[in-house]
């Protein structure tokens, strides 16, 4: 099991959800705007954003008849790297960092410290990067993406950043300017993550390269901007074990 690619599928579980919102950055855009006009004037309001985080996400992880239950935080500064942290039954089970080079997964439970670079170094990229995750973190997320909006339907504006053999598109709700999909496909592995909004509000997961079988809902949370939290992600080296993925 590749618990790099759990942990950013987790991330992409729970950071898509509707969380409330405790620290307000001026209000959503004006009323009547909608499409791309109503995106811009929101984005003016994220100009002073830094830091996001999320807390007391509720997660629910089926896996081969499995079922998991966790409570969730993520920390995501931009530009610069998130971490993400699940705790069930009030212990910690993992925490983690993905940033542009590289991502460290800590397993509690396993006493296993594993890292890698996040670009392999052989080989066809997975279809998603660093970047791609930065613009699903908030409803801010897709602002620097601007250049790339389409008015795509009545539903939906549609941020297309697809480039040589990966596929990447992001769709999100036209009037309150939610996450509704997201697509990541790499056309010559046909490696993909597939994300779309149910019609009871939580996401339904599908991807090739991450397992089979596997599913992740997440709700609720509270989202707070520009909070500084530390992070550490030192282990004592004598109680954990070290796994260097490429």
């Amino acid at each position: 099991m590749n618990k790099f690619l759990i942990l950013i599928i987790l991330f992409l579980s729970f950071s898509l959800q509707q969380c409330k919102i405790v620290s307000v950055l001026g209000g959503e855009s004006e009323e009547g705007k909608s499409g791309i006009t109503g995106y811009m004037d929101l984005c003016l309001k994220a100009d002073t954003i830094r830091t996001v985080t999320i807390s007391k996400a509720e997660a629910i992880i089926s896996f081969q008849g499995e079922r998991y239950e966790a409570k969730l935080t993520l920390y995501h500064q931009l530009d610069s790297f998130i971490y993400i942290s699940a705790v069930s039954s009030g212990y910690e089970v993992f925490r983690g960092t993905i940033d542009k080079d590289s991502i460290k997964f800590i397993d509690r439970v396993n006493k296993i410290v594993y890292r890698s670079p996040m670009m392999k170094r052989f080989g066809y990229q997975h279809p998603v990067s660093f970047n791609n995750l930065e613009n699903l973190t908030s409803i801010f997320g897709a602002c620097q993406l601007l250049s790339e909006a389409q008015d795509y339907s009545d539903d939906y504006i549609l941020f297309d950043t697809s480039e040589e053999f990966n596929n990447k598109k992001i769709y999100i709700d036209r009037r309150n300017f939610k996450l509704e999909k997201f697509e990541f496909l790499n056309t010559r592995s046909n490696e993909y993550i597939f994300g779309e909004k149910t019609e009871t509000g939580s996401f339904l997961f599908s991807s090739n390269f991450i397992l089979n079988d596997f599913e992740v809902k997440a709700s609720g949370g509270e989202i707070v901007y520009n909070r500084n939290i530390s992070i550490n992600m030192e282990v004592n080296r004598r109680k954990y074990s070290f796994t260097e993925l490429q």
